[in-house]
């Protein structure tokens, strides 16, 4: 009879994959089929979905996937680059990294790190989750993190009688951090990875970037547009009462803000009109 990998792959099977991940994460360093990417969208998406589900079911290789992740794509080096700008490779790593996660929240799989070790992933979610989990070991995901928190405003909060002007003096450099070319890319991986990952969830939590992302969200741009979408997906998975909580507390201060307001304006409206009255006298 043949002998079987981990988890009852045969082991015929369990080569040849290896052996298409090695292919596929060198080919992507190979000058033609680089060229054959930049010119052909569909086949660049077929790689970016192919990544990911060639490391089903194998534990093995969902942490050579993930190491090879964590040691091509340098933030630090990509940090004054729009994405469009990035090299084709780490593109495609990025989108794969980002897809891990896409189909997992329509079946309520959010949940915390799997048990890993050298089992067969018994479904996609688990073998999602397992990716995630070798993502945060290799410290791709700390590294995503520290290069969003990088340069954040501080959080303070504005008195509710401040004026028109002295809010959008407060948002300057919400406006400049938001502009940060890289910033898209790095909202839009933690978006796929948390779709199906609640310790990347917890991991946020615990970087206090929640209330940035919450901040973020309200800026202008593919930033803010990309913040919101992540803000919405932390609301299916273990960190939903933080999230809630910051949203419930912004809508109360916007509400307070608009009671000072209109205060202020009716206050003005009887002072004007009590100076008309003295004037007619």
């Amino acid at each position: 009879g043949s002998s079987e990998d981990r988890g009852g792959t045969e082991t015929g099977t369990g080569e040849d994959t290896d052996e298409h991940l090695t292919v596929l994460l060198d080919g992507l360093r190979h000058p033609r089929v680089i060229a054959m990417l930049r010119t052909s969208q569909a086949l660049r998406h077929a790689v970016v979905r192919l990544l990911p589900f060639l490391v089903y079911g194998r534990a093995h290789l969902s942490a050579a996937l993930a190491e090879h992740i964590g040691q091509t794509v340098d933030w630090g080096v990509l940090e004054d680059s729009h994405e469009a700008q990035f090299p084709l490779e780490v593109r495609c790593l990025l989108d794969a990294a980002a897809s891990v996660g896409c189909d997992q929240t329509a079946l309520g799989t959010i949940s915390g790190p799997t048990s890993g070790g050298g089992h067969m992933m018994g479904d996609l979610s688990s073998s999602a989750q397992l990716l995630c989990d070798d993502l945060i070991r290799v410290g791709f995901t700390d590294a995503t993190i520290r290069t969003l928190k990088k340069d954040a405003p501080a959080m303070h909060e504005l008195p509710l009688s401040c004026s028109a002007i002295s809010k959008k003096e407060a948002d300057v450099p919400w406006v400049a951090y938001s502009a940060r070319a890289v910033l898209p890319a790095v909202l839009k991986v933690l978006t796929g990875i948390c779709r199906c990952h609640g310790a990347t969830m917890e991991l946020l939590l615990r970087a206090g970037v929640i209330p940035v992302l919450h901040r973020l969200q309200d800026m202008p741009g593919d930033a803010g547009l990309q913040a919101e979408i992540l803000v919405e997906v932390l609301t299916l998975g273990p960190v939903k009462d933080e999230v809630l909580r910051l949203k419930r507390q912004a809508k109360e201060r916007r509400a307070a803000m608009a009671t000072k307001q209109r205060a202020r304006a009716l206050s003005a409206l009887s002072w004007g009109d009590a100076t008309k009255k003295k004037k007619k006298k």
